[in-house]
């Protein structure tokens, strides 16, 4: 399986040319719980909104998954699994906590992958 912006806009490409069998089109939180419930339960994944996958030699395309309305719905990080020493620089740690980018760069995807959506960088001494 593949998923991000890249995977979201070539997702036909992947399909024709990698060993990718499924991509996660757009937000992954919910259609890689979903993808995983239904393998696991040997259920066909063409009721799964929001992924594309290849079916003998077609590939198809399901449903968009709406985004997430409420990002604080989501778990919270698991400080304890990641080394975030890491990531601090200059003593401080930086985390993007909602989707989107404030700049309209030419070359970037991040507005066809999530729309045009304004993020809020925090920065901060790291988490508690």
């Amino acid at each position: 399986m593949a998923g991000g912006p890249h995977a979201t806009i070539f997702y036909e490409d992947l399909l024709k040319t990698s060993p990718v069998d499924i991509i996660c089109l757009g937000e992954g939180e919910a259609t890689v719980t979903d993808l995983a419930q239904c393998l696991t339960n040997e259920k066909t994944i063409e009721n799964i909104p929001g992924i594309a996958f290849k079916k003998d030699e077609e590939i198809i395309k399901t449903t968009p998954r709406p985004m997430i309305k409420d990002l604080s719905s989501l778990p919270s990080y698991a400080w304890k699994k990641i080394h975030v020493t890491r990531y601090i620089y200059d003593e401080t740690l930086t985390v993007l906590y909602s989707r989107g980018c404030p700049y309209r760069c030419v070359f970037c995807l991040s507005q066809k992958f999530l729309g045009e959506k304004t993020a809020h960088i925090v920065s901060g001494p790291g988490p508690p």
